[in-house]
C-alpha cells in the first residue's frame, strides 16, 4: 500500500492497465486502486483497460472492476490519443504521447 501511495504522489493523469499482467492481473490491480481512491488514499485516476481479449465478457469485467474504457492490443495510436483526450480533458491536438516512465513496484 505504501508503495502505491509513493508512486501516485506524482501527478498521474490516467492509467493504461494491462489486464493480463503476470504477478497481479489488471482486474485485481484496478480493484485495489479503486479501493484506495474510495478511501481517499490517492486521487481519482481514470483507468483504461489494455487487452488482447475484447469479447463481451472481458469488456463487462473491465467495467465492473472500475475501468472506464478499453483499448485493444495491438495499440492503435490514434485510438489511444482519442481516449487520453477524453479521460484527462486534453485536446487530441495537444496529446503528444511518448513512452511513459515505468516505475517498479
Amino acid at each position: 500500500s505504501d508503495v502505491y501511495k509513493r508512486q501516485y504522489q506524482r501527478r498521474v493523469h490516467g492509467i493504461l492497465m494491462d489486464c493480463n499482467m503476470p504477478v497481479m492481473n489488471g482486474f485485481d490491480a484496478t480493484r485495489r486502486l479503486r479501493e484506495m481512491m474510495m478511501n481517499q488514499e490517492i486521487p481519482h485516476i481514470p483507468i483504461v483497460a489494455w487487452t488482447a481479449y475484447t469479447g463481451e465478457a472481458e469488456r463487462r469485467e473491465c467495467l465492473k472492476v472500475g475501468m472506464v474504457d478499453i483499448l485493444s492490443k495491438p495499440i492503435n495510436m490514434e485510438e489511444l490519443r482519442t481516449k487520453v483526450a477524453k479521460y484527462i480533458n486534453v485536446p487530441v491536438s495537444y496529446t503528444h504521447l511518448t513512452l511513459p516512465t515505468i516505475y517498479s513496484v
